[in-house]
């Protein structure tokens, strides 16, 4: 019997080691895609961590806002880190539009495509949107990023809870 340090496939592979995609291979029209439930208690944590509460209220209750924005940027960052263009990105701009509210137990699906490319700063535009469960836009807009040269690959590490 051999044994063999290299992945069955390609998708186990994928599981345990992050991947940048390089400039060089980045085209126009790209994407990638992340899905992600938010729990009482991650609305209930964004909330608090950017002071958007309620103080009449007995319970912190997260207006609409703020906490929208906190999730916004947490999925696109985990797109832009860990998908496309993944391990390396700096982050230049964002422009976003939030358009629906983030209720406790939604299900969103942030959806990032590559817009334009700029060969002399390696910048890369990606156009964004982000649906809840039952298809209703949450936010839209575009992000600006330099995309790396070079290949960075990163084992993936597991937090457990």
């Amino acid at each position: 019997m051999t044994t063999s340090s290299a992945p069955v496939d390609g998708a186990a592979d994928a599981l345990q080691v992050l991947r940048n995609r390089t400039f060089d291979e980045i085209a126009i029209g790209d994407s990638a895609s992340l899905e992600r439930a938010f729990s009482p208690q991650d609305i209930h944590m964004f909330a608090l961590q950017s002071g958007d509460v309620d103080p009449e209220s007995s319970v912190s209750s997260p207006s609409r806002g703020t906490t929208e924005a906190i999730c916004a940027n947490a999925l696109i960052s985990a797109v832009l880190g860990t998908r496309l263009p993944g391990p390396g990105t700096q982050y230049v701009s964002q422009n976003l539009r939030l358009l629906g509210a983030v209720r406790p137990g939604d299900r969103l699906t942030v959806q990032m495509q590559v817009s334009s490319k700029d060969t002399a700063t390696h910048h890369v535009t990606l156009d964004c949107t982000c649906t809840s469960q039952e298809g209703v836009a949450i936010f839209q807009g575009q992000v600006e990023v330099v995309a790396p040269t070079e290949r960075i690959e990163r084992t993936r590490t597991v937090v457990s809870q």
